[in-house]
């Protein structure tokens, strides 16, 4: 049995559907409720 297996598929990236794969944080900073005192 010498099949090539992936170690990691498609299925087990990080990322969520319809998330891109830049950073978020910049975004998150920004979106703050106004309570919080952004």
């Amino acid at each position: 049995m010498s099949e090539n297996i992936p170690e990691k598929s498609k299925d087990d990236e990080d990322l969520g559907w319809n998330e891109r794969d830049d950073d978020r944080d910049e975004e998150l900073r920004r979106d703050v409720p106004p309570h919080h005192g952004g």
